[in-house]
């Protein structure tokens, strides 16, 4: 419809362009939609205003070709280095209202030129770049555009090193890669007045610089790679287990368990294998799940839970607050402790609206038998609010920081 040459033509144009060191711009744009009247409209609109933007983008000089990726998305290819100037035309163009059976229709759109450079080599690391661009576009409606210097690509490079070493502790599947990291934040209860149970917290080692999970849970997760890193802290934290049983008084470990996982159907007998051959009971491995685990797969999360539960494993809600919450939904399923977010906390003490909401989750959660947990709690003034809403289990600063796996006996007291 719109007359670009597809995806395969533009990989060729790239790929023959590297090999002969000729320097050239991409213009990557991706069409969220068609606007007319405020509403979005249908996709022959955007196809008519896609094609008639893209017939007057060509126009602009000779040398200007373009290329239709997958995700209604663009690529303007040009061997001009006038990356700014040539942007900015792009702009005015894709801003230009455009009558369409006596419809005025707009275009939203995001877009983003870059420069071929020293990060992006080849054509693995070019579409791992786009896929970076579109992490950093914003999700409003709003249009936008980014020019990319140099710390953009060095931005993307670092995260490409991570994705290839994700991939690589996914293929090899080492239950001990010492690549990653197990670090534990202990947490206290308030009744005993001890720390009876702990957290474990990932980290990785990536040539000797330890990376925490904002740069790489995301990517793990979009690549197939976060039931490897499941699976290999699962295994860490049994070894813990076995060595501090016997000889120091805890309740349990807990493990995060990512919602993708949770649909899998199969996902109960991994766990359940992995805990079995370190010769533990289940009773001292739990699990902790956020709120849109719920939203998947239902009947898989369900089976799932209820399988491990049977076997001993006890489940948290964790960052309740944060999301959409079906308290039917929460309620029903084998949680036997809700973590409340630091966020919940943070803003109840300054706001009675919601102070009366955290004490109301509160009085319902404790009929239903649950035990209630609050993260964040880093001063006297969050341990003291805390303490009298009637939480059971304090995690946060206040009372101890997260350490490495190894230092968590430490915390446990010595058993008799």
């Amino acid at each position: 419809v719109t007359g670009c040459q597809n995806e395969h033509s533009f990989e060729t144009r790239f790929i023959d362009n590297m090999r002969i060191h000729r320097k050239f711009t991409i213009i990557y744009i991706k069409l969220a939609g068609t606007i007319a009247d405020g509403h979005y409209h249908d996709k022959k609109q955007t196809e008519f205003i896609a094609a008639a933007k893209c017939q007057k983008i060509e126009a602009i000089k000779h040398g200007i070709h373009i290329y239709s990726l997958p995700g209604n998305a663009y690529a303007v290819f040009t061997n001009s280095r006038n990356m700014v100037s040539l942007a900015g035309r792009i702009k005015t163009i894709l801003e230009e209202p455009i009558e369409y059976n006596g419809i005025i229709l707009e275009i939203h759109y995001k877009m983003a030129a870059f420069n071929n450079n020293t990060y992006i080599t080849d054509i693995t690391k070019l579409f791992s770049f786009i896929t970076y661009l579109n992490g950093k576009f914003s999700q409003d409606i709003e249009n936008q555009c980014i020019i990319c210097e140099e710390n953009d690509y060095a931005d993307f490079f670092y995260l490409y090193k991570i994705e290839c070493m994700l991939a690589d502790i996914r293929n090899k599947m080492d239950l001990n890669d010492e690549r990653v990291i197990c670090y534990t934040q202990p947490i206290y209860s308030i009744e005993q007045g001890t720390f009876r149970t702990a957290e474990a917290l990932i980290r990785l080692n990536m040539d000797g610089e330890t990376i925490y999970p904002d740069k790489f849970i995301n990517i793990a997760e979009h690549n197939g790679c976060i039931h490897a890193l499941t699976c290999i802290m699962l295994n860490k934290v049994c070894h813990t287990i076995k060595k501090l049983e016997g000889k120091y008084d805890f309740d349990a470990i807990t493990v995060n368990c990512s919602t993708i996982e949770m649909s899998d159907n199969n996902l109960h007998n991994e766990l359940l294998g992995i805990i079995k051959d370190n010769h533990i009971e289940c009773s001292k491995v739990r699990f902790e799940l956020t709120e849109s685990a719920m939203i998947n797969d239902h009947d898989a999360v369900t089976s799932n839970m209820e399988i491990l539960h049977n076997a001993g494993i006890r489940f948290y809600l964790d960052d309740f607050g944060t999301g959409y919450s079906n308290l039917e939904r929460i309620i029903t399923l084998p949680f036997m402790t809700i973590k409340f977010d630091k966020s919940i906390l943070y803003k109840a003490l300054n706001d009675e609206d919601m102070n009366e909401i955290v004490s109301s989750m509160v009085n319902i959660f404790k009929k239903k038998g649950l035990v209630l947990l609050v993260e964040g709690v880093e001063n006297d003034e969050h341990n003291e609010y805390s303490i009298q809403h009637g939480f059971d289990y304090i995690q946060g600063y206040k009372y101890a920081r997260p350490v490495p796996i190894a230092e968590l006996e430490e915390y446990f007291e010595v058993s008799f």
